[in-house]
């Protein structure tokens, strides 16, 4: 992280420690957890091709290797009484940004992941829980729940934009209201209302005209099994909403136990800028398995698949497919710490009026890793 970013970090955290421990002398409890997503990664090869009249331009890059530090939580959490809580999550990690070219750039920053009050009560069968502030996307939640492997990558929904070349959601968290009804442990529905900025962003304009809604329903008609399906929209730009949008809405299947984390998700997209519409698609199939129970040793065998379409009906009509899958086997050393080797194949290719104008594929080989504190 650059130097100031690490500077914020450290000072918010070491502040709201402190609070912490006075707060446990005071006999009012805060507890303090974090996360660590920690990597090393080899480009095997990473080839691009763009092309001008038909004749292609080649890019090719291999044997690059780094050690990153993808993403660095820190949460507190306050219960204040049997009803009401609260929490604030710091989030250190890498953040692309644009300069003033209009190249992306990667850097190291820190922010506030999350910032909120929650309400929590029951009336048997039904239980209810509302938030309010800087909270997580329902549908984002939803997924990375399922999959269990958010140490290793994102869900494709949330990283659209590497099979599509779009993106189809605004951010993982984002300032507004959610509230989750739960109904004899079977049925949740989730329902959200937010600002539709997400929450990286400096935001100087406090009544921002963005704004995103969301919808997640899940039916649990025995423990593990899952069945879910959800509805996304958020307005892209302050005028004339009705031409300048983008929603999604899918479901799929999921299990989740002890040691399979298997499932299949799909996504279809729409929307609009200045009128022009715009569709894509999105599939993810995931498998993540722990050995533990049935061959008594903790080994993870993880495997996920996505591939996507975009279209852009202009008068040059745009067409994007990708493709990622990731495939390798890991192992969890504690409740806390979990590794693993990782290969992923990813590819790309856009085309404008029929014809290609790039296309890029790349071949990255990762060992990964989580801790958990």
């Amino acid at each position: 992280m650059k130097i100031k970013g690490i500077i914020a970090f450290a000072s918010a955290a070491f502040m709201l420690t402190s609070a912490a421990a006075f707060a446990e002398e005071e006999k009012a409890l805060v507890d303090v957890s974090g996360k660590l997503f920690f990597d090393y990664s080899y480009n095997v090869n990473n080839e691009t091709k763009t092309y001008t009249a038909g004749v292609p331009t080649k890019t090719k890059t291999t044997g690059q290797n780094s050690f990153n530090l993808s993403r660095a939580y820190v949460t507190f959490d306050k219960k204040i009484d049997d009803a009401w809580s609260a929490r604030v999550t710091l989030d250190g990690g890498t953040l692309d940004q644009k300069d003033s070219g209009g190249d992306t750039t990667k850097s190291s920053s820190a922010f506030v992941k999350n910032a909120y009050a929650q309400y929590k009560t029951a009336f048997e069968p039904v239980e209810l829980k509302a938030q309010a502030g800087l909270v997580g996307t329902p549908v984002i939640d939803l997924l990375d729940g399922l999959i269990g492997s958010r140490w290793i990558y994102q869900n494709y929904v949330d990283k659209s934009s590497d099979i599509t070349g779009k993106s189809v959601d605004v951010s993982s968290a984002d300032t507004g209201v959610k509230a989750e009804v739960k109904i004899m442990k079977m049925v949740s529905i989730t329902g959200m209302y937010a600002n539709g900025d997400g929450y990286k962003l400096n935001t100087t304009d406090q009544t921002p005209t963005t704004k995103s809604y969301y919808g997640t329903l899940n039916i649990n008609p025995i423990e593990a099994l899952n069945i879910f399906g959800y509805y996304h929209r958020h307005d892209t730009a302050a005028a004339d909403k009705a031409k300048n949008f983008m929603s999604y809405y899918g479901g799929g299947l999921a299990w989740k136990d002890k040691s399979f984390k298997v499932g299949a998700n799909y996504t279809l997209a729409s929307g609009k800028t200045a009128d022009v519409k715009e569709e894509s698609s999105v599939l993810e199939l995931w498998g993540n398995i722990n050995l533990n129970e049935i061959a008594g040793a903790p080994v993870l065998v993880i495997g996920r698949y996505a591939m996507g379409t975009y279209e852009k009906k202009a008068a040059a009509k745009e067409k994007n497919e990708g493709s990622a899958i990731w495939g390798g086997l890991g192992y969890q050393v504690n409740k806390n710490v979990q590794l693993a080797a990782m290969y992923k194949i990813d590819s790309l290719t856009k085309k404008t009026s029929g014809a290609k104008t790039s296309d890029a594929s790349n071949n990255t080989f990762y060992v990964k890793s989580e801790v958990v504190f």
